[in-house]
Parts: structure tokens; sequence; C-alpha cells
């Protein structure tokens, strides 16, 4: 397997910098690469236009870091070059094209992936996997909040960047999809309000105007409540009121094992945890909540 690297900006850089540690990368394409990273190419092709990955006959997979608007074109052009596909969230920016994405990937058999990092996170899977012991599942809640500290495109609201992972998380944890979405906010501040069969509510708070970073994912069951704070990857679990364990779980190696599922989905043709459809349904979500959401 040979992977292409389609942006390298903040986060691309950090995709980089694993795809090469595993040992796959072969192209980075960014048409700014020469002037922000010099030199920073980890031993791969540098190109600047996309065309050169697509038409590779050595290249058999791409992730795509580049702004939200550009994940659709990019992502059906990969595709209808037989290119297997990671796309950072959201996937798309309307659900028809989310859907349209999954239905390429279909018709040319390919993989289709989505950068939820989160859901491959240890200690989320650890919380999925161990759901039953908070009893009957009561209430999500997910905080996410830091500043607005860099120059942003006109599709990056908090609701736009922020919620796509926390919305992910929610989703895998009911184990459903909501019948009812409600929000509440700007596009520096916002809340979403699911409700799920079974009584089952989660609240997801996204903003921009946070003086430092906070991001907690807390679960509260029946039988357990459990407090995840995913920035300094902390968490306390209570029973009855009263702590009953506590400590720090590993989230760091959650952008290597996204990554490392990607490159199995596509050696074993197997769909990985994030795939197309889960992706869709998290776009769903957004856009519902955004309906809700001041554009002024």
């Amino acid at each position: 397997m040979k992977l292409a690297l389609i942006g390298c900006g903040r986060w691309g850089s950090r995709l980089a910098r694993v795809f090469d540690e595993i040992g796959v990368l072969d192209m980075i394409v960014d048409p700014a690469m020469s002037s922000v990273m010099p030199g920073l190419t980890y031993g791969a092709e540098w190109a600047d236009d996309v065309r050169f990955a697509f038409g590779s006959s050595e290249v058999t997979a791409v992730a795509i870091a580049t702004p939200p608007e550009t994940h659709y074109d990019l992502t059906m052009r990969a595709l209808q070059a037989g290119k297997d596909v990671l796309v950072e969230k959201p996937m798309a920016l309307t659900s028809d094209h989310a859907r349209n994405m999954v239905a390429c990937a279909l018709a040319y058999d390919r993989i289709l992936m989505v950068g939820h990092v989160l859901e491959y996170d240890p200690a989320i899977v650890a919380t999925h996997q161990n759901i039953g012991d908070a009893g009957v599942l009561r209430h999500i809640e997910v905080r996410h909040g830091k500043p607005n500290d860099r120059q942003r495109g006109p599709h990056e609201s908090a609701l736009w960047s922020l919620a796509p992972h926390d919305i992910a998380v929610v989703l895998r944890l009911a184990g459903m999809m909501p019948y009812q979405v409600q929000g509440l906010g700007d596009q520096n501040d916002a809340n979403i309000y699911l409700s799920f069969e079974g009584d089952l509510t989660a609240t997801l708070h996204a903003s921009l105007l946070w003086p430092h970073r906070e991001h907690t994912l807390i679960v509260a069951g029946s039988e357990r409540t459990g407090a995840y704070h995913i920035h300094n990857g902390s968490y306390r679990v209570y029973h009855n009121g009263s702590l009953q364990s506590a400590g720090l779980a590993v989230s760091s190696a959650a952008l290597r094992l996204e990554c490392e599922a990607f490159v199995e989905a596509c050696n074993t043709r197997v769909q990985p945890r994030t795939d197309g459809e889960s992706g869709v349904r998290v776009v769903e979500i957004l856009e519902r909540a955004d309906a809700w959401v001041s554009k002024e």
C-alpha cells in the first residue's frame, strides 16, 4: 500500500508524521508545501496538484486533510480514480453529498473512512465496550470549548469544527440515531440537544469563546457515571455519587490507531469502524442542528 496525503496543514502534518511512521506515506500534495513547510516531506514525493496523486499507478489510497468545502469534490475524484479514501471530518457539508460519497465508494468497490479520531481513543473504546456497567443509560454530555485562536474558513463554525467528533462518539455510545434534534446558539457557540428512544438524552456544547481548551465527556447511567476529560486524558467513575475510581487514560494513541485502522481496512477490504455510513449519520445530525443555529 502506498498513500498520498492531500493537505499538509496543522492536522495534515500530524497525519503525515503518523503515516510515515507506519511506512505507507508515498506522496504529499499541497501547493503551499514549499513555503509553509520547506523540506518537511518525510522522504515522500512532493506535488502541488492532486492530479499527480489521482493519476499515479503506485498510489492506492489517499488521506484528505483539506478545508471542509473541498472534501466532497476531492473524495469523489479520488474514488473515481480507484483510490481508497480517508477523509477528515466533516466528510461533507450536506447529507446529500455524504450519501453520494458512500454510493460512489460502493460503486467503485473502494474503502471510504471518515476521520472521527475520537472513536479510536482507547478510553472512548473502553467506555463503549463497558457501557453496560453504567446500568440504564440516561444522559450523555460533551463540553468542547477552545479559544478562537486562528483564522477560520467560512464553513468552520463551532458546530461544524468541533461537534463532528463529539456527535460520532455520542451516536456510538447510544447505539442509535436520535428521534429529535434541536439546537441553540450561533456560529461561535452552539448547543445541540438529542433525544433518543428509551428516555436517553444527550447535550453537546461546542464553543470557540472559551479562554482555554476544555473537552469533557460525561456518561450518566442508573448505576454509574463516568467523566472523561479528553484534553488531558484523565477520568473519574462514580457510583451513587461516590468516587469509585480515577486515573489517567492513554489518549495520545488515538491518531495512530485511526491511521492503522485505515491501513488495515485497505489491506483486508473490511469496512472500518468509522466508515462512510457513520460519517453520513454525523452530517445528518449537524445539518439538523445547524437549522436551529443563528447565522448572524
